[in-house]
């Protein structure tokens, strides 16, 4: 087992720009309607069709955001947010349309008629980023990527002043710079003219330019997802906040399964934590780059991950033991690195 020492001087030495992302997979909300909370519109002339709906298939089971509606450019932004650098990401499925299958983000949007888009096509196998002013759409740059139709991706957006980064599927597609849209604005999802798309797993963070160190972001993975990281997460956000620690973490699986494990969520309810409700998920190459800190708990994390210099391992976690056994080790360990990092944050 590697020291938590080693873990903290991953943290000390790591000074990217961090964030937590606030998320939405639209699985509470109910279907056929637009979410709450969120403008259901369009750009220029037609009727778009912003919905919640089933779909089996969805990253994160059972709703997604589906678009069928004919439009010039279908957009959907979420209300409450007004953001000037971080980043927004989707997962979305290009399913049918004669004239465009896209899937698209929006990000520093004043109104539905000016916005920066980004977008990948599955009919045109491309990646796009463009801005709209007075609700005239400009491409800037493309790049050339399939894309295929009836498959689940992962589109992203990084923005940091006058610098814009696009990344689908874990590839970088576009680097670009522009002024158009200086200020803070809201984040949403889009797409073109008669695309039936669907999105799920709308995740978004602000990030600060301040030169300081960032707060730390912690990935705790195990196997499936489903209970060791979950406990590990539920245990550190509660300490870190009772002891003013500014960081957060979040929990992964390398082969996440359906739901999270029932006898974890009845041991936290127990010990009066609160239960998160997202379903177990895969760690990616996005989570990767994120973090400052990943431990794997009693697994083998992807080459992408352990090549990253930010993992370390716990595996003196016990397996079968009950949920007492498997809450104390990990107990310990996050008491630990907590620890730790406090030292490293009243140091700064």
């Amino acid at each position: 087992m590697k020291t938590l020492a080693a873990a903290t001087v991953v943290v000390a030495v790591t000074l990217a720009l961090v964030a937590v992302a606030d998320s939405v997979n639209f699985d509470n909300a109910p279907a056929g309607q637009p979410p709450a909370g969120w403008t259901a519109t369009k750009t220029g002339s037609g009727n778009a069709k912003w919905t919640i709906e089933k779909d089996d298939t969805a990253p994160s089971r059972p709703n997604v955001l589906k678009q069928s509606g004919v439009a010039t450019y279908p957009v959907c932004f979420k209300d409450d947010t007004n953001l000037k650098d971080g980043f927004v990401e989707v997962k979305f499925k290009p399913i049918s349309g004669k004239e465009d299958q896209a899937g698209g983000l929006v990000w520093r949007l004043k109104d539905a008629d000016n916005y920066y888009i980004a977008r990948a096509n599955a009919l045109e196998d491309n990646v796009t980023i463009y801005d709209t002013v007075k609700g005239r759409r400009t491409e800037r740059k493309r790049a050339k990527m399939k894309v295929a139709s009836n498959q689940w991706h992962t589109l992203r957006v990084d923005f940091q002043g006058n610098h814009f980064t696009v990344t689908f599927d874990g590839k970088k597609a576009i680097d670009w710079d522009d002024v158009t849209f200086k200020d803070a604005g809201k984040v949403g999802v889009w797409t073109k003219a008669d695309s039936v798309t669907v999105f799920d797993d709308f995740s978004y963070s602000q990030t600060s330019t301040s030169a300081a160190s960032a707060d730390p972001t912690v990935v705790f993975v195990c196997e499936h997802g489903a209970a060791k990281s979950v406990i590990a997460t539920a245990y550190f956000n509660k300490i870190a906040a009772e002891r003013g620690l500014r960081a957060r973490a979040d929990y992964r699986g390398v082969n996440p399964q359906a739901d999270l494990s029932v006898g974890a969520l009845k041991g936290l309810r127990d010990d009066g934590l609160t239960v998160p409700d997202r379903k177990p998920s895969a760690i990616t190459q996005t989570d990767v780059e994120n973090a400052t800190v990943i431990f794997a708990i009693g697994c083998t994390l992807p080459s992408n991950a352990r090549a990253s210099g930010k993992a370390d391992t716990w595996d003196d976690v016990p397996e079968d033991k009950g949920y007492a056994a498997t809450r104390d080790a990990i107990k310990r360990h996050v008491e630990g690195l907590i620890d730790e990092l406090l030292k490293k944050q009243r140091s700064q």
